[in-house]
């Protein structure tokens, strides 16, 4: 509830006060080290580019920043003691850290661009270049000859052999990837790149084509524990790699076979989807404001969302602002037929 996010923010704080950097998974106050990357990080941007400002945003990029950089002596040896690797290479190579090495750049990466856009928000052109550039590094990761992230070493060698179907993890069958395969974490970088990863492998028409690749291509095995669950490919709805997979197929050339596939993952594993699977909606709103919400010719033959207006003004799809959004208004879907 939007109420609560200035409280959340508040205590992401009062922990990087505590120890020293934002929390990554703490239980009962405790850290567990549980997550690979910096969760807090895109948590705190995505607070402050939506408008709450219950705390002090200067506060909370200083500590977006320390988390980033600072060391962690007392990290266990599994978890990220500090920086000086990741930052001499600009990626984690697989002969230079114990595992994981491709998920963990593609996570540092994330939380790089979260710290970017937090600084340049606040007017820190410094810091945000400079994580820019961080943000940026995990391309380095990205071999043209797979169209896949790949494991590399410290001397800029590809990892052999080399599956990309099989998924690995810390836990059971250590390698290059947390819990995902090489496709789950490639696609990973649309996350909070999507524009870098389109450039990555060849355009939108070749995004397209990639996506459906990675629709198409099955694993041998399906392990729940390694987070392929709600397959379909290489998209496995149980594990955060993929959530964001359909969507992507708006930077595409075709957007109505991302449409498509949110409806499938609706049908199959969700109740709540990006495109309409009733005909209206209403949202209360603060302040006495409401979002009403209607798609017109809404059904399972017509699963694509053609064009989308709010007060009669018609938006970008890939560009539905937040703030638009909670000034209320109506919102309308038009859906339609796949063009194929």
């Amino acid at each position: 509830m939007p109420e609560r996010i200035d409280g959340i923010v508040q205590t992401l704080l009062q922990h990087e006060r505590a120890q020293g950097y934002l929390p990554i998974w703490t239980v009962w106050g405790q850290e567990t080290w549980c997550r690979i990357g910096n969760p807090a990080l895109p948590v705190l941007a995505h607070a402050i580019a939506t408008g709450f400002d219950g705390f002090d945003r200067r506060e909370a990029l200083a500590a977006m920043v320390a988390s980033s950089t600072a060391a962690r002596p007392t990290a266990p040896a599994n978890a990220q003691r500090g920086w000086s690797v990741y930052e001499q290479f600009g990626y984690l190579p697989y002969d230079q850290v114990d595992g994981e090495s491709v998920s963990k750049t593609l996570e540092y990466a994330w939380g790089d661009d979260a710290v970017r856009r937090v600084a340049e928000a606040l007017g820190d052109h410094a810091v945000a270049e400079r994580f820019a550039v961080r943000a940026r590094s995990y391309r380095r990761l990205f071999d043209p000859t797979t169209q896949l992230m790949r494991g590399r070493s410290a001397t800029g060698v590809w990892r052999t052999p080399f599956d990309p179907v099989t998924a690995t993890s810390p836990l059971s069958n250590p390698g290059d990837y947390t819990e995902a395969d090489a496709w789950q974490y490639t696609v990973a970088a649309g996350l909070f790149d999507p524009a870098g990863f389109v450039a990555l492998v060849g355009g939108a028409h070749a995004t397209g084509g990639w996506l459906d690749r990675f629709i198409a291509t099955e694993s041998p095995v399906s392990d729940r524990y390694l987070g392929q669950e709600g397959v379909i490919g290489q998209y496995a709805q149980g594990n955060e790699p993929s959530h964001h997979v359909a969507y992507l197929y708006d930077w595409t050339d075709r957007a109505w076979r991302g449409h498509a596939l949110i409806r499938r993952v609706a049908r199959e594993f969700y109740t709540d989807v990006g495109a309409p699977l009733v005909e209206s909606a209403s949202i209360r709103l603060a302040g006495g404001r409401r979002l009403t919400i209607r798609a017109a010719g809404e059904d399972d033959a017509r699963p694509w969302t053609e064009s989308v207006h709010l007060d009669g003004r018609r938006l970008d799809p890939i560009a539905l602002h937040h703030a638009d959004l909670v000034r209320g208004g109506r919102l309308d879907f038009q859906m339609a037929a796949a063009p194929e």
